[in-house]
């Protein structure tokens, strides 16, 4: 009696190749060819969405302002023995929120002139 040969046929393979490697039928290569093109397609697409974020907001970041810089007064004469509680720029002027015996006071003036524009008395 003889042996089969060990580096012969294994009958579990058919023409040398596993179960998983069997060519597929036309229809499950055209269905994978499907889903193939449509991760592709979806890819792409997720690619170039996240690239137009950034060159968004690159360019948001970068964006210079074509509005001149304003210039403002360098000093203002406030009122004597007043404490500057709070200062806003709004608008072009300076509106500070003054504190003097107890009594608060707000204060506006013009940001480019230092002119006085007001003052408006808070009473509490």
């Amino acid at each position: 009696m003889t042996q089969p040969d060990p580096s012969g046929p294994n009958p579990r393979e058919t023409n040398g190749l596993d179960d998983a490697e069997k060519p597929l039928d036309p229809a499950a290569q055209r269905l994978q060819q499907k889903m193939r093109r449509l991760v592709l397609i979806s890819s792409l697409t997720m690619v170039l969405g996240l690239a137009a974020v950034f060159v968004a907001i690159i360019y948001r970041i970068n964006k210079i302002d074509d509005t001149e810089a304003q210039d403002f007064v360098s000093s203002l004469s406030l009122p004597a023995e007043h404490e500057v509680v709070s200062a806003t720029l709004s608008d072009g002027k300076f509106i500070l929120l003054l504190r003097s015996n107890g009594a608060d006071t707000l204060n506006i003036f013009d940001a480019q002139t230092g002119q006085a524009l007001g003052v408006v008395d808070l009473n509490r």
